[in-house]
């Protein structure tokens, strides 16, 4: 068995079979001309130091060759397999600009250096079947995916009685559509939460059940009187560190949230906040140096895309 079936599997397999490795939007790995293209039989477990280069470019563009690989041996879509790619190409974005290291599996480390440079390490490969490796790994990876069982067979009747089987698929079918008829229809409006501004400016997700709480507790807009009150000197922790927030959007709510759904859920630390229920500001949570306040602000603006300003 292969050590990985998933993207990371694939990325590094196209990286053995064709020297190279093109990130959109991040830059370009590449395996020096005297290095084997893949590793010796059982005795070779990384290639050697400073084999492999790391050249940063932020308009590489997507490599239709690399898209073609995955598609060819997922079944995925072309858009589906940009998507993957520029999900990895914002997570290894993200981590470099915060001065951390980033690792392709099965390929190198890339770790930031002092002058803008990048220092890259190599990984330990991707080991494949020894019965088998005399093939690509390329063809060792086909072998892996399988067809889908679904596919395979089908579910047959015998003297006019469903199977067993096929009972089952009839009832997960009704129960679906039942769901989806019962969260869709009846509660079409009453499902959204509302995102109020509570006493101290910090934006607050309120469940339907507290729709009919008194308004006074929960809702309630912030005057400039108390927006003066509640402005705080910069938080420093027992070890000097300063706590701050980089704000990098303002937007009206529905984009406000549609922005922190799909952040949070490519991984990012965002925090959303509000203080009159009209416009939202997303924003990154920092714990550092003062020393460090430019670089990290830089860092979040060039991520992002937007100018930024610090929140104490």
């Amino acid at each position: 068995m292969l050590e990985t079936n998933s993207l990371t599997g694939l990325l590094a397999f196209f990286f053995y079979e064709n020297r190279y490795l093109s990130i959109p939007a991040l830059g370009r790995l590449e395996l020096s001309g005297d290095s084997p293209p893949v590793p010796e039989e059982s005795r070779q477990h990384a290639f050697p130091k400073g084999s492999i280069s790391f050249v940063s470019n932020q308009s590489e563009p997507v490599d239709p060759v690399l898209v073609e690989y995955i598609t060819s041996r997922t079944r995925k879509m072309k858009a589906l397999a940009v998507a993957d790619l520029n999900s990895v190409s914002d997570l290894a974005k993200e981590m470099l600009n915060m001065r951390q290291s980033y690792t392709f599996a099965g390929i190198a480390t890339i770790i930031p250096g002092m002058h803008g440079d990048f220092i890259v390490t190599p990984e330990k490969l991707l080991s494949a079947p020894q019965h088998v490796s005399r093939q690509t790994a390329g063809e060792m990876f086909r072998q892996e995916i399988k067809e889908d069982p679904l596919h395979e067979k089908e579910v047959h009747s015998s003297g006019g009685r469903r199977t067993f089987g096929g009972a089952i698929i009839v009832i997960i079918c009704i129960l679906i559509v039942v769901a989806l008829v019962y969260f869709l229809l009846p509660h079409e409006e009453t499902n959204s939460p509302r995102i109020v501004t509570n006493e101290k400016n910090d934006h607050v997700v309120q469940s339907p059940d507290s729709v009919g709480a008194d308004p006074s507790r929960s809702e309630k807009a912030a005057s400039p009187d108390s927006l003066a009150k509640n402005v705080r000197s910069p938080s420093l922790s027992d070890t000097g560190m300063l706590h701050y927030e980089v704000v990098f959007e303002e937007a009206d709510s529905a984009r406000a949230i549609r922005r922190y759904n799909q952040l949070t859920g490519w991984g990012h630390k965002i925090i959303m906040r509000t203080k009159d229920s009209s416009v939202y500001s997303l924003a990154v949570p920092v714990t550092g140096a003062a020393a460090d306040t430019t670089t990290i602000k830089d860092s979040i603006r060039v991520l992002y895309g937007h100018p930024v300003y610090i929140r104490y």
